[in-house]
């Protein structure tokens, strides 16, 4: 129980530390680019807000966002487990709006979590939240980021859109209101909704089939 106590002071500490740094470097350095800056690294990982795919972790956009994430384990209708980091207040400059992060994990991490959940609420279509318990929350702040999404305050137009983002490789309508448009170089698929926000998804190009392999059944 003291070590518990240790662990979670200590990971306070380290947290509160970065929040400090990541204020003191944003009120003196540059502000974040745009969100149509998306580019690849030396390593071919997409990178968004100074956020790479794939190398940084959750520690890292903590400190980048200057926000504390809840973190939830969800369970998809198909039984696949991923867990998630919802921001709701980052610090985006200009660019204000909300930001998931989906974390690295290998299933059997994921599994685990799942079975030490501290409660389960049911979703709609037979999906499920799962509340994570404090020690394991406390244990995921070195996991690399999978993929982030970012759903920006203000609503972008098509003719926006193609203004900053470029020509899509491909159009997929998943319905009458809902476009994706996808540009799979950068990792990238941009949800048009004619009702709601606008949505963007930002993968390892890698694995952007895997992404994109539900809208092939639209």
């Amino acid at each position: 129980m003291r070590m518990n106590k240790y662990l979670g002071f200590t990971l306070s500490l380290i947290v509160s530390a970065l929040l400090l740094l990541a204020i003191f470097h944003r009120q003196t350095g540059a502000p974040l680019p745009p969100p149509w800056q998306t580019h690849l690294s030396d390593h071919g990982n997409p990178i968004l807000f100074n956020l790479e795919i794939g190398k940084d972790s959750l520690n890292t956009a903590i400190a980048g966002l200057r926000d504390i994430p809840s973190l939830s384990l969800f369970r998809d209708r198909d039984n696949t487990l991923r867990v998630e980091a919802y921001f709701e207040q980052p610090r985006l400059g200009a660019w204000r709006g909300k930001i998931f992060l989906v974390l690295a994990l290998s299933e059997e991490h994921k599994q685990a979590l799942y079975a030490r959940g501290a409660r389960r609420t049911a979703l709609s279509d037979h999906k499920e939240k799962v509340s994570l318990t404090k020690a394991d929350t406390e244990q995921l702040g070195n996991t690399f980021i999978e993929s982030l999404t970012y759903i920006p305050a203000m609503r972008l137009d098509e003719s926006l859109l193609e203004k900053r983002f470029g020509k899509p490789s491909q159009i997929i309508h998943e319905t009458d209101q809902i476009q994706h448009w996808l540009y799979p170089q950068r990792g990238l698929d941009i949800t048009v909704n004619q009702q709601g926000n606008t949505l963007m998804q930002l993968v390892s190009p890698a694995v952007f089939d895997q992404l994109t392999a539900p809208l092939g059944n639209q």
